[in-house]
């Protein structure tokens, strides 16, 4: 595929869409990489798109059909022509625009892509709101694979705390029972102990 989108919503859905089906390289010609020396575009281009995919998960909530389908772009956001504005990351250095921009593309023609202002701010995003040490521990196929738009990896630790929870709420159930049982048994009636072993199940979930 070229690089770019004639508008910024075909922009920012390509974009979106290549990170998601994992093609770091494919995503990494959305980004406007004129500031990166071209040496170094081929390898650093696909990373920096990766990183930027992590951020906008999570800290971004993209509405793609709310940016413009026009190709020149909003024309009354206050903002230079060319230039249009996708989100607002609140950073802990102070809130960072996500832009689009205009650009020219490889044929003369213009494009739209990821501003080259956005594409400097990737690494210190990244080191804020990426996997950090979880992303150097886990193989790169639980980060980057996702299922109904959910990260491998995040389906596994889903599983992992319902394993967790019903092992930690059927010893919790398990430990309270045997503190009320001796206090249920001095009663003149049985109707307590029943009482005691029919709430038990409802009280696994609940601690669950």
């Amino acid at each position: 595929d070229r690089s770019g989108g004639d508008t910024p919503r075909a922009a920012m859905q390509g974009f979106l869409s290549a990170v998601r089906e994992g093609e770091h390289a494919r995503a990494a010609g959305y980004l406007d990489l004129r500031r990166v020396p071209r040496g170094r575009r081929a390898d650093l281009g696909p990373t920096l798109a990766r990183e930027l995919g992590v951020v906008v998960d999570q800290a971004l909530l993209v509405a793609a059909e709310s940016l413009s389908d026009d190709p020149e772009g909003h024309q009354d956001d206050g903002l230079a022509p060319g230039v249009d504005r996708v989100g607002v990351i609140d950073s802990r250095r102070g809130p960072v625009e996500m832009q689009l921009q205009r650009v020219p593309g490889e044929n003369g023609t213009p494009v739209w892509k990821i501003a080259a202002t956005t594409v400097a701010q990737i690494p210190a995003l990244y080191r804020e709101f990426g996997y950090g040490r979880l992303g150097d521990l886990l193989p790169p196929v639980l980060l980057d694979v996702r299922v109904l738009g959910i990260a491998l990896w995040q389906w596994i630790g889903l599983l992992l705390a319902v394993v967790v929870a019903y092992v930690l709420s059927w010893l919790a159930a398990a430990g309270l029972v045997r503190v009320l049982r001796p206090v249920v048994r001095r009663s003149r009636t049985t109707l307590d102990e029943k009482l005691l072993e029919t709430t038990v199940g409802p009280l696994r979930l609940t601690i669950a």
